[in-house]
């Protein structure tokens, strides 16, 4: 996980080099992200980024989207010193960024250099936009489990893959989504989604919508990658093939998924939008007041993609014995813990189903 900021960076200076001696000086404000043992009287600076012309939203929510479009860290205003965010500062300037968790440091590599790849020929895709209605019920199931979830998916029934993208909640009518092309090369099926918005003064429904597209194809045979037009990031799943049933609603970052149950070993299953992908756990005996074990695990992604999780437990911890399990993920901003969910492991062991 890489939360530090730099200092006294005032813009982006084209010697990638040199701003890398600039970006060193993080100083203890990086301990900012790892530990939440001691308070630093930083304020959130509300500065704007630009880069390359293009205006940059900061938030000082991690990991924060909003409408597909990613947000930097915000900056942090520090004894009159402004410190920015290390890893977007770095990696607009082609640095590659990398964190080393035994020696707890923020290695800055040579710039990187990306080498053109040959993808071979380029062919169109039929699809259609079908109402969700007029879809096979395991899709109609589908959209309702993810209609909460800005998140593009796949599901493949018969010969036929159904591509499913929603935007999750918006606060009025007038947001919408499309697909507007699919096209394959040799190696994977790309799909490209428009999202519109509604124009200033225009009269929209004052109530919370919930934009879905479905469209059909010919099934699938290789990997589908979901793009948006312009600026817009598509969120996907990764590690499943789509979202599955969910045993609990969690939180709107972190979802539990039905476990699975296989000799000795209790597994609970989920998928979650974190940070640089780091999940943490804790074992809780007494019916949740004790901590007995903890650790962490990385999903298959970081946000804002959604990763699929699996933690194997021994079984023993379900068998009647009030054990609770926790997970959460730390905040780099101040280490505080976010989106944390509690599963009674003697309940989620009762709907288990066998691998």
């Amino acid at each position: 996980m890489i939360g530090g900021f730099a200092r006294n960076v005032k813009k982006l200076i084209p010697d990638p080099k040199f701003v890398a001696g600039v970006l060193v000086g993080v100083l203890s404000v990086v301990g900012v992200g790892f530990s939440g043992s001691q308070t630093v009287p930083a304020a959130i600076n509300q500065v704007q980024f630009v880069l390359h012309g293009d205006k940059i939203q900061p938030s000082d929510r991690p990991g924060y989207y909003f409408n597909g479009q990613a947000y930097v860290p915000a900056a942090l205003s520090l004894s009159g010193t402004n410190y920015v965010p290390l890893r977007f500062v770095a990696e607009s300037l082609g640095l590659k960024v990398t964190w080393d968790q035994p020696t707890r440091s923020i290695i800055l590599g040579e710039p990187v250099t990306v080498t053109p790849v040959e993808t071979g020929p380029v062919k169109k895709v039929p699809f259609k936009e079908i109402p969700v209605s007029e879809t096979p019920q395991a899709v109609q199931e589908l959209v309702n489990r993810s209609r909460d979830l800005e998140l593009a998916q796949t599901i493949t029934l018969g010969d036929q893959s159904y591509l499913v993208v929603s935007r999750g909640p918006q606060g009025t009518g007038g947001y919408g989504v499309d697909i507007e092309k699919v096209v394959e090369d040799k190696d994977e099926i790309v799909v490209t989604v428009k999202y519109t918005d509604p124009s200033p003064g225009t009269i929209v429904t004052l109530a919370i919508t919930y934009p879905v597209v479905v469209a059909v194809m010919p099934k699938a045979e290789k990997p589908v990658r979901f793009v948006g037009l312009r600026d817009v990031y598509v969120p996907q799943l990764r590690g499943l093939a789509h979202l599955e049933p969910l045993w609990s609603d969690g939180t709107p970052n972190l979802k539990i998924l039905a476990p699975v149950v296989d000799n000795s070993k209790l597994t609970v299953r989920g998928v979650a939008r974190v940070w640089e992908g780091a999940l943490n756990w804790e074992l809780l005996a007494d019916g949740g007041s004790k901590v007995v074990d903890q650790g962490h695990l990385t999903t298959a992604a970081g946000a804002p993609d959604w990763g699929y999780f699996a933690l194997p437990l021994p079984l023993r911890y379900a068998q009647g014995g009030n054990y609770f399990l926790r997970l959460f993920w730390l905040s780099p901003k101040d280490g505080s813990r976010c989106d944390v969910v509690e599963v009674s492991l003697d309940g989620y062991r009762a709907d288990a189903r066998l691998p």
